[in-house]
């Protein structure tokens, strides 16, 4: 009883993610945690290749403003989850969350960290397709 109350106590109207990247994009990143860098790198080098590409990057998961999360997702054209396991912990908690569904996914579950040039051409070879 003592841990909900402070839960409550937590302002969820600041918990959103963060955008990096151009503000209007053709494709939106999302991702939490240790994809971090690996994503920052690959956007970098994909809007200098001409890519309109940005990264939603989620810090907190619980407790989240998740309708605040809906609308920025709504606005997205095109998304992809870059998600470090099998099955896609993150995107369901996404999809549950805000009834929004991330149309394309990266997930690795190899033990290896993710590296810029694997979600480069992940992401590259979807716009191209027009996914």
């Amino acid at each position: 009883e003592k841990r909900f109350k402070k839960f409550l106590s937590i302002p969820k109207e600041k918990l959103v993610p963060k955008i990096y990247g151009p503000e209007k994009a053709d494709m939106t990143i999302i991702g939490w945690g240790s994809t971090k860098g690996a994503v920052l790198d690959a956007i970098r080098h994909l809007n200098a290749d001409g890519f309109k590409v940005n990264y939603m990057h989620f810090i907190y998961i619980n407790p989240m403003d998740y309708t605040e999360v809906a609308s920025m997702l709504e606005n997205c054209k095109n998304t992809i989850i870059v998600e470090g396991n099998f099955s896609g912990q993150f995107r369901d908690i996404v999809r549950e969350k805000t009834g929004f569904n991330i149309k394309n996914t990266y997930f690795k579950y190899d033990g290896r960290p993710f590296y810029f040039q694997d979600i480069y051409n992940k992401v590259k070879t979807i716009m191209e397709r027009g996914n």
